[in-house]
């Protein structure tokens, strides 16, 4: 079954609008939407040294901040924990299982999949390491591609989908890499990785035009491999696209089910593989809940409303309500483009909608799931469905549950170009999308801008880092109290203020950092999903001194005469800014 095909040439099109409207080979049409979106990343965005690993942002990264930079330095915490876990494992042993990095959250250790280090990308890095032994950040060529690759995803779901003009190329390109909801999410980098959602649409409309083709198998088992070692939240999204092609062809009769059988059995048992040697899948997977489903979903109006916009004035840094981690705004060219494609849609679903029951069902449960049991209206709480609280803890696996609106948004932007370029005549429908193209582009500016602007400076420290990296390279071991987890559980617990906890975290993660660039083992970490005990923590910070280990105290209260045991204060201990400090050396003076 094919979606659409490419409007018909008309006589009365000019020379040029036919030349736009040709169709041409789909790997073309791939390459040139590369090198399009390759040199709008490289020249408007991404600074050269950024990419190679080697900008100043990869020694302290920046927030991204859309009216005026952070008063107080503070340190971008979702952004250092990828480095933190990825210099880590690099620098560390090959072990069991494979991405386990034995010096964070010494001395248990944990695995960086739940860091966001990207695992795919630091088990190259760490290869390249063993074999050269030299260091290399990959980290930066990862987000070049993250941004990079949107639009040539967006035009393979038009060339699957029948569209293989130069038209549909650009279009594609321009509106399917400047989504605002892409390029809200730097900071913790996997989740920039959204092209692979675009590929897995590609995908789908690939296989529904051609279903019986065992090379769609294959790349559904490449595409999910590399999407589970990149990103859990997108891994899902990504699985229940596949999915939903797997029922589809089921259903449709494009493949038999004892065909379909074989195929589900070897891509799961595959993946399983996967999670096992990587320890994905391991007992630890018990604690990958985590507090805050219902607050971090998206906004009724949040995809229709203009945020973070360039085209109306005073909206460059609005954000509807609360809901931040919900952005969702489709962009004003996006909307534009479901308006005049509605009838279209609307004629389409009537034709088509059985066919594609399991996608459709699909990405409707994704979009009830982003708005979650908490449906917000602007600021305003509507209403709240009272759901059991061990269900709710359940959930919150994915407590980021506004993110699940990507896959509804990218389907939205595909369907609405494949329907325009099909129903609209092209010396019509060719204006009009470069209107939509231009708007999309303008109304990203604040947002380029942004994270340009974050990717070629350096943050602001918490602490005096060269002090504090002088320190842990006299060390063998840090210690920092209280850890990261410990710090929420004080606070929790009214023993620290909630107003002190951007201050300390951010001095524990420059001192994070420092371990992880010195190659030193640190009992903290930045890993909401890891359960630490706080109790046998407490224990270790009234106990001796260890010579060797550097003692890091985030609210200044020193060990006492009994834990230096001979030493004098004075000289092993001692202060930077915001934190205090004690070592003893491994061989006395």
């Amino acid at each position: 079954m094919t979606i659409a095909q490419p409007y018909a040439d008309s006589n009365a099109d000019t020379p040029f609008i036919r030349e736009l409207y040709r169709e041409r080979p789909t790997s073309l049409l791939l390459a040139l939407s590369f090198a399009l979106s390759a040199a709008y990343v490289l020249f408007t965005v991404l600074p050269f040294d950024f990419v190679l690993g080697t900008g100043p942002f990869w020694n302290n990264p920046s927030f991204m901040w859309f009216d005026a930079p952070p008063v107080e330095p503070a340190v971008a915490s979702d952004s250092s924990i990828v480095i933190v876990g990825y210099t880590s494992f690099q620098r560390s042993p090959w072990g069991w299982p494979l991405l386990w990095a034995p010096n964070i959250a010494a001395p248990g250790g944990t695995n960086i999949f739940w860091l966001d280090a990207v695992p795919w990308v630091s088990l190259l890095g760490k290869l390249i390491y063993t074999v050269t032994n030299q260091p290399v950040n990959l980290l930066g060529a990862f987000l070049f591609a993250c941004l990079a690759l949107p639009g040539v995803a967006m035009t393979g779901v038009l060339a699957a989908a029948g569209q293989r003009s130069l038209m549909a190329m650009t279009s594609a390109t321009v509106i399917g890499g400047t989504v605002p909801y892409l390029w809200y999410r730097w900071g913790p980098f996997a989740l920039l990785a959204q092209c692979l959602i675009v590929f897995a649409l590609a995908l789908y409309v690939a296989e529904s035009n051609g279903g019986r083709d065992g090379r769609h198998a294959r790349a559904w088992l490449g595409l999910l491999a590399i999407t589970l070692l990149t990103n859990i939240y997108i891994f899902v999204m990504v699985g229940g696209i596949w999915a939903a092609a797997w029922i589809r062809r089921g259903v449709s009769g494009d493949a038999t089910w004892g065909r379909l059988l074989g195929e589900f059995v070897a891509t799961v048992g595959v993946l399983i593989g996967v999670m096992v040697i990587t320890g994905i899948l391991s007992p630890e997977l018990k604690s990958a809940g985590a507090a805050g489903f219902g607050y971090l979903s998206i906004n009724l109006v949040g995809p229709f409303v203009p945020q973070l916009s360039g085209l109306f004035p005073g909206l460059a840094s609005y954000r509807t309500g609360s809901n931040y981690e919900g952005f969702a705004y489709l962009g004003f060219g996006v909307l534009v483009l479901l308006m005049l494609t509605g009838r279209a849609a609307v004629r389409w679903s009537a034709r088509h909608a059985t066919e594609h029951w399991p996608l459709i069902g699909l990405l409707m449960g994704y979009l009830l799931f982003a708005l979650s049991h908490r449906i917000f209206l602007g600021s305003r709480l509507l209403v709240e469905i009272p759901l059991p609280e061990t269900f709710v803890a359940m959930l919150g696996i994915f407590r980021s549950s506004g993110r699940f609106f990507w896959p509804v948004g990218y389907m939205l932007t595909a369907a609405g170009l494949v329907l325009l370029l099909r129903t609209y005549r092209p010396r019509v429908a060719a204006p009009v999308l470069g209107v939509i193209c231009l708007l999309q582009l303008i109304e990203n500016q604040p947002l380029r801008h942004a994270l340009a602007r974050s990717a070629a400076t350096e943050g602001g420290n918490s602490t005096d880092r060269a002090r504090v990296a002088a320190i842990v390279g006299r060390s063998r071991a840090v210690q920092v109290f209280p850890s990261w987890y410990c710090t929420e559980l004080e606070i929790a617990a009214q023993r620290i203020s909630y107003a002190q906890r951007g201050a300390l975290q951010s001095v524990d993660m420059d001192i994070q950092l420092a371990a992880a660039l010195a190659g030193r083992p640190i009992n903290s970490v930045y890993n909401a999903r890891l359960t630490v005990d706080c109790a046998a923590e407490q224990r270790d910070r009234q106990a001796p001194l260890r010579p060797g280990t550097a003692y890091f105290y985030l609210t200044n209260d020193l060990p006492s005469a009994v834990q230096l045991g001979d030493h004098d204060r004075a000289t092993i201990c001692g202060s930077t800014e915001r934190v205090s400090y004690c070592l003893i050396p491994t061989t006395a003076p």
